[in-house]
């Protein structure tokens, strides 16, 4: 429970500390195809891992994903 309320107090500090440096670094006629043409790479991302599901071995998935977390961690 302690973990959750840890996630979700930075969860609440990350968003409105991104809004806020959104609106100083990206003008506001450009912000949403900014933001849009960003999201392009992970949207195909996520479509190449949801077509191919089927041949990933779970164990492999989850190490994977374990490694992607402590490397977003320590970024």
């Amino acid at each position: 429970m302690i973990a959750f309320c840890i996630f979700e107090v930075c969860v609440g500090i990350f968003w409105p500390s991104m809004m806020k440096m959104r609106a100083a670094y990206v003008p506001e006629e450009l912000r949403s195809t900014i933001i849009n043409i960003f999201r392009i790479p992970l949207n195909l991302f996520v479509c190449l891992v949801l077509a191919n599901v089927s041949t990933f071995v779970s164990s492999a998935a989850f190490i994977s994903w374990v490694k992607c977390v402590f490397e977003m961690s320590a970024a």
